[in-house]
């Protein structure tokens, strides 16, 4: 494609699809504009099936593209795959790293991508004998795959455990792929240093998406409740810069919605809108109620099935 092509779709506000026997590559508005800024005389893209893998190669007068700040997805056709099927980057040194944003579904593999990228789908599926005909076992399914969550020992899950505020940041911080040497502060005088969630909680403490209790402590130790878990979602997707769907449900408020504290009433509101949470039977909330580590799978899940790349 020339640039004149690519600065004319981005002027008019287009998307791009490239179609492809092997994946479709879509171009956002954006991912358009990002590559019209740049001012390129022809870029060109590629798709090739290497041994397994799927390489991907974006090229602009010569050289090759890594980063275009995001807006491409590549869809690829995997017949058989299932909740455990995830895409893997692969490096030069054949060293691959799951590629926690890409989701599975309808026999479709869907995979964000800054720019050129080598992979493979894959299944990591992971098995836990407390997890079988659980309501949640799909979603625990999905963010194992990813490696979000790890077994409680002995090929156990523990799904009605409590998740506290220390693992629900180190969560988000191994979806994201944060960087935690360059969080070695302490924002948080009952954060210690020495603990596996220090680097994590000290990076969502300076990205906004989490606040302490007060008197300069976290409690990263205590479970956290299902109206924190909301605000800390709400404002992990702003932190992002996602494009959340706000229509998938109908609210009409929760029965107990009284009862959810006055800075949380926004942020449950767009999670429900955006049917990352639901309520429980009786159409109750429960605001002050603990997040088990089964309700957590499901809304991470949730949360990224529903981003618009």
């Amino acid at each position: 494609l020339t640039g004149t092509g690519i600065s004319s779709l981005a002027a008019s506000g287009a998307a791009l699809s490239l179609n492809s026997p092997i994946l479709n590559l879509n171009l956002s508005p954006a991912a358009l504009a990002e590559l019209a800024s740049r001012g390129y005389k022809q870029i060109s893209f590629s798709f090739e099936a290497v041994d397994g893998n799927i390489v991907i190669t974006i090229m602009a007068d010569g050289r090759r593209l890594d980063n275009l700040g995001g807006n491409i997805t590549a869809v690829l056709p995997v017949p058989n795959g299932g909740r455990g099927t995830v895409a893997a980057a692969i490096n030069e040194d054949g060293i691959m790293d799951i590629l926690k944003f890409s989701s599975y579904k309808n026999g479709l593999l869907t995979i964000p991508l800054d720019g050129s990228l080598v992979f493979a789908p894959i299944s990591n599926a992971m098995d836990f004998s407390d997890t079988q005909r659980h309501w949640a076992e799909e979603y625990i399914e999905f963010v194992t795959a990813r490696n979000l969550f790890q077994g409680t020992g002995k090929n156990q899950f523990s799904p009605q455990t409590g998740m506290t505020r220390g693992m629900i940041v180190t969560v988000l911080g191994r979806l994201s792929g944060a960087d935690t040497g360059k969080y070695d502060g302490a924002s948080f005088s009952d954060v210690g240093q020495g603990a596996y969630y220090a680097g994590y909680v000290e990076w969502a403490a300076k990205m906004g998406i989490v606040q302490g209790v007060g008197q300069g402590m976290f409690l990263p130790d205590q479970d956290v409740t299902r109206e924190q878990l909301a605000v800390i979602l709400f404002n992990y997707i702003k932190y992002m810069g996602f494009e959340i769907d706000q229509g998938v449900t109908d609210t009409q408020g929760f029965a107990d919605g009284d009862e959810i504290s006055a800075y949380a009433i926004d942020a449950v509101a767009a999670m429900q809108r955006a049917g990352i949470i639901n309520g429980k039977d009786g159409r109750r909330f429960d605001p002050k109620g603990k997040a088990s580590r089964a309700e957590v799978a499901a809304m991470l899940e949730r949360l990224i099935s529903s981003i618009v790349w």
